[in-house]
């Protein structure tokens, strides 16, 4: 299935929960909202997503931990934490290390969400083009590897009967030519022959 604009929202708390599906599909995207660690697992396994959001503080999961867990199952997938703490070192090393892409900081404005959201559904796309062109390129690196593998490949050698045929051709070219150059020299001497014999006739030769 295409991830193209598929969000999934991660919250324990329903009230927040809804409030931020509800923003997210109002900006455009198509929302898939779970109120659980479970539940968010199993719509990973059914569906790729864009964008993953998840809040921080959940009960059988912090939200770093599910984010990153998030990324080994979906890499390209945006991986947004919604957080009221901002500067905690667990966060700081998730957004160094890759393991987040981007932070919601609590309260955030309906602006904040739009322009977040842009920024990491771009990231995502980039991602899958850059995906597709490794793919376009290691499909012609086989195909070059396959054609020089063809250029040095030893031609066949052509049949025996071929190869004999091909002998007698070059044996009867010159075969030929020494029979046109007797026939020039028969003919030159029938010439001369017939001058003699004219001129002990009697016979002017023929200027």
């Amino acid at each position: 299935m295409s991830s193209d604009r598929l969000v999934l929202v991660v919250d324990d708390d329903a009230i927040v929960l809804r409030i931020l599906a509800d923003q997210v599909a109002r900006a455009g995207y198509v929302v898939t909202p779970a109120a659980s660690i479970a539940e968010a697992r199993r719509h990973l396994g059914q569906s790729l997503f864009a964008v993953v959001v998840a809040d921080q503080s959940m009960p059988e999961l912090s939200g770093i931990d599910f984010l990153r867990e998030c990324g080994a199952i979906q890499p390209l997938a945006s991986r947004v934490l919604v957080t009221g703490n901002f500067g905690l070192p667990e966060v700081d090393r998730a957004l160094r290390e890759g393991e987040i892409c981007r932070l919601l900081i609590k309260p955030w404005t309906r602006f904040d969400l739009i322009s977040l959201f842009e920024q990491v559904f771009e990231r995502h796309e980039l991602l899958c083009e850059k995906q597709a062109l490794r793919g376009k390129v290691a499909l012609l690196e086989n195909q070059v590897v396959n054609l020089t593998r063809r250029a040095l490949r030893p031609e066949s050698p052509a049949p025996a009967g071929q190869q004999m045929g091909e002998g007698r051709d070059e044996q009867q070219q010159p075969d030929g030519e020494a029979r046109l150059e007797r026939g020039a020299r028969v003919q030159q001497c029938a010439h001369s022959d017939l001058r003699l014999r004219r001129t002990d006739a009697g016979e002017r030769p023929a200027t």
